[in-house]
């Protein structure tokens, strides 16, 4: 690679990915898969050169636990209690 002059190598499948690696001029990037959760995937930047690599997921965020739902009370027409008839 260093003979071609090679800026960037991509790579995935490596299930939890790598972190980015260098050897002379030349980046190596091994995006991690996007068939598990939190299912994350690689952003990559080409600028004047330089290689920036970002990871983000697109998993859920983890929700906030929920009340205990009140005692509901089911009325008739009237509006009066059913629970004691």
């Amino acid at each position: 690679m260093k003979e071609a002059d090679v800026l960037l190598s991509l790579s995935g499948h490596y299930h939890r990915g790598a972190e980015d690696t260098r050897d002379g001029n030349t980046t190596f990037v091994n995006a991690p898969g996007l068939c598990e959760a939190p299912f994350p995937f690689m952003v990559v930047r080409i600028n004047e050169g330089q290689i920036q690599s970002q990871r983000h997921e697109l998993g859920m965020p983890t929700l906030a636990p929920q009340k205990k739902a009140e005692q509901s009370h089911a009325l008739d027409r009237k509006g009066e209690t059913l629970s004691g008839k």
